[in-house]
């Protein structure tokens, strides 16, 4: 997802993915290398979904290797995803799936048994979001189900049940909230454009927004992985996903956020467009400064003049003009949600 968003090529090199074990141990992988072996793994295996843990098999993993496997697939233009996808929708659905349409969380091949009791919203949401794209018909029916048993019925407003063994609430990411189930509630809702249940879901987060001190932007009182698809299911857009899945990536060109200062500087978005503008909201990071931030700005035409208009906590209008590399700095005080456009002046 990151080399198709950016273009940032530098992880097809070889070696470029380094894992290591210990100072005397290293894997090393390029991007592709990877892509082939989570392809083989499907491929080999008999039941075609495979173990990322030692005789665990768990769908949502699956779910998220084949989805990483299709991006891997617009970007490169290999067909790895296409060529699995039949077997493992089939797979899926006689092997992992119970009667009422939710896949199991888990089957244990050492033990010979599947874990048929813990299924539900936690689990199968992910899996028809992140496959979607894939399997539309598969989205449609979760979707359908989520909106019967939790929107409906107003369960997802129980923000405050704990987690329990059953992945039906559970934040697997070590949370005692539903923070998961209403994220990829929210996810699903913003892909599928359901402005209304995304509107419901959204405000019924609310409740799990945990406040550190007057200057941080809230986390929640959510694991991380929950509160990394929380903010996922926020920016997500119609169409967003299935695009990052299926579209080959278009060539870009215009203003770059380059550096923005970490932990002082949080940035909520970076985007350019076609008339040659580049828009940022930002916000202060978890550590607060009162001095400027120095915030690099790059791909600008070669000692062009630029205009940076500024609104929110910080406001009015400067000008800049590039380097010979197309590089510029702008000095900006955020003590609140802060909103730049770059343009180039007329």
């Amino acid at each position: 997802m990151h080399a198709k968003a950016f273009g940032d090529d530098r992880f097809d090199a070889a070696e470029s993915l380094t894992f290591r074990w210990n100072e005397h141990t290293a894997f090393p992988f390029s991007l592709g290398e990877i892509a082939e072996q989570v392809a083989r793994n499907f491929q080999h295996d008999p039941m075609c979904l495979w173990d990322c843990e030692p005789g665990l098999t768990f769908p949502h993993c699956n779910a998220i290797a084949l989805a990483g496997l299709a991006v891997y697939d617009s970007r490169a233009r290999t067909d790895y995803a296409q060529t699995i996808a039949p077997t493992f929708f089939e797979r899926l659905d006689e092997e992992f799936t119970a009667g009422d349409g939710d896949p199991y969380t888990l089957q244990a091949s050492r033990f010979g048994m599947a874990a048929k009791a813990m299924r539900g919203i936690t689990n199968s949401a992910p899996i028809a979001a992140m496959l979607g794209p894939l399997d539309p018909q598969r989205q449609w029916r979760t979707w359908q189900l989520l909106v019967r048993e939790e929107i409906n019925t107003e369960r997802y407003l129980d923000t405050d049940r704990p987690g329990s063994s059953a992945p039906t609430d559970i934040d697997w990411s070590g949370g005692t909230t539903r923070a998961l189930a209403l994220a990829w509630t929210m996810f699903l809702a913003r892909e599928r454009g359901d402005d209304a249940t995304y509107r419901k879901v959204r405000h019924a987060t609310k409740n799990l927004e945990n406040p550190t001190g007057p200057d941080v932007v809230k986390p929640f009182a959510a694991g991380v992985n929950a509160n990394g698809i929380l903010g996922l299911g926020m920016t997500n857009s119609p169409g967003a996903w299935r695009s990052m899945l299926l579209d080959q990536p278009q060539p870009t060109s215009g203003p770059r956020l380059t550096n923005a200062p970490h932990p002082t500087v949080t940035v909520v978005t970076a985007v350019h467009d076609s008339t040659g503008a580049l828009t940022t909201v930002l916000y202060p990071g978890r550590i607060s400064s009162n001095t400027p931030q120095q915030l690099g700005v790059g791909d600008l035409e070669p000692h062009q003049r630029y205009v940076a208009e500024l609104h929110g906590s910080t406001s009015g209008t400067r000008h800049i003009v590039s380097d010979r590399r197309g590089e510029a700095t702008i000095s900006v005080s955020i003590t609140g949600r802060t909103h730049l456009r770059l343009r180039p002046a007329q």
